[in-house]
């Protein structure tokens, strides 16, 4: 969003808060999961996602440990912070860079090892 010639972000929730950063982070669903209206599993489903869609995860609730979430249209749904229902996709992507690292720097220690025999 722009405004008054400037660049940020806006939390979509009763009160709005500004940033200059984007607040979000980008989780993916595991599963077909219906997102809730408040923390807890008999509140109305706010929206539904199926396998692999992506949503915007606001902040994770200190009591309930349930994440908000901004779901399609901006509404705001909640939903467990468990790899059952959504992932982090820079957690997931910071362990595979990880591996990929891991793989090549013992792959070249090897040959460094193969060349010196």
């Amino acid at each position: 969003m722009i405004y008054q010639g400037k660049r940020g972000w806006y939390k979509p929730s009763l009160s709005l808060y500004w940033y200059d950063k984007n607040p979000t982070t980008k989780y993916v669903t595991t599963n077909n999961v219906n997102f809730r209206t408040a923390e807890k599993w008999d509140s109305p489903v706010a929206q539904s996602k199926k396998a692999g869609e992506s949503v915007l995860v606001l902040r994770k609730m200190p009591k309930s440990g349930w994440l908000e979430v901004v779901l399609t249209n901006s509404v705001i749904g909640y939903i467990p912070d468990s790899p059952n229902y959504v992932k982090n996709l820079k957690k997931s992507t910071t362990i595979i860079v990880s591996i990929v690292v891991l793989f090549f720097v013992l792959l070249n220690k090897n040959l460094n090892h193969q060349m010196k025999e």
